[in-house]
């Protein structure tokens, strides 16, 4: 799924160099698989302002130009900027369920997500549309989940770095295996053979199933890649046929690294 990733002057800069220079510069990194943001340093900076600007700019006749992973870099990267946006304009929050709702009748049973707040591709739109109506449906990639950051502790990590058309299958295999082997959100249980994972595999078990047949074979598969359980004993289940599966609750708390939690 490679692509080149040079551009003509003056079009978008599918290297990503800004976005790159953002997270570098506010990600913290606690541990393999767990990061906090810096929202407080980010608040008055014009480079974020700057940086939604850019990826506002580009038109569907650009972005169709581009090769596949280019288009899907693209998404997960606008995904990610324009989250921190959102809470950047509402900061401080406790969780990015306290910003402003959207969809519904006057918002009400709608949520942050489907609020369209900024332009891209030449339309109003929101956080929903770039995950729903673009990347899942044009893209048969599970992966993307622990990609996109949802600005939540429970999240997977909003990676130290942009993501790449050219790097693209190693970005997205190294976010999936951060966030499988954090045991507080993702564990194994030897002695009763039982995966305990994060409500992501629950909400979006289609995505998983697609790519494995069920979700019990996707995780069948990453058995050893997943945080060891307390409760951990020499007896494994993880070759038999059978795998029980419990969905942990989902921290929603801001991933602010002024919380340092």
């Amino acid at each position: 799924m490679g692509g080149d990733s040079s551009n003509a002057a003056g079009a978008f800069d599918l290297n990503f160099k800004d976005t790159d220079h953002l997270l570098k510069s506010h990600v913290q990194i606690l541990k393999p698989g767990v990061t906090r943001f810096n929202y407080s340093a980010v608040k008055n900076s014009k480079s974020l302002s700057d940086l939604v600007a850019s990826f506002s700019s580009v038109d569907e006749k650009e972005f169709s130009s581009w090769s596949k992973n280019d288009q899907l870099a693209f998404l997960i990267n606008a995904y990610n900027v324009f989250t921190i946006k959102l809470i950047i304009d509402h900061y401080p929050i406790i969780t990015i369920k306290d910003a402003p709702s959207g969809g519904g009748v006057f918002g009400i049973g709608g949520s942050p997500w489907k609020r369209e707040f900024f332009e891209l591709l030449g339309e109003s739109r929101s956080l929903d549309w770039i995950e729903h109506d673009m990347i899942r449906k044009r893209f048969s990639e599970p992966r993307i989940h622990f990609a996109v950051n949802c600005a939540s502790i429970g999240c997977p990590a909003l990676a130290p770095e942009a993501y790449v058309g050219s790097k693209l299958e190693k970005q997205l295999s190294a976010a999936e295996a951060g966030f499988l082997s954090d045991s507080e959100r993702n564990r194994y249980d030897a002695k009763s053979a039982t995966a305990r994972v994060s409500k992501i595999f629950d909400w979006y078990r289609g995505d998983f199933e697609k790519k494995s047949g069920s979700l019990e074979a996707y995780l069948r598969g990453r058995i050893s890649g997943l945080g060891e359980s307390s409760n951990s004993g020499t007896d494994s289940g993880a070759g038999g046929d059978e795998l029980n599966i419990d969905f942990l609750d989902y921290n929603w708390s801001l991933n602010d690294q002024s919380s340092n939690k």
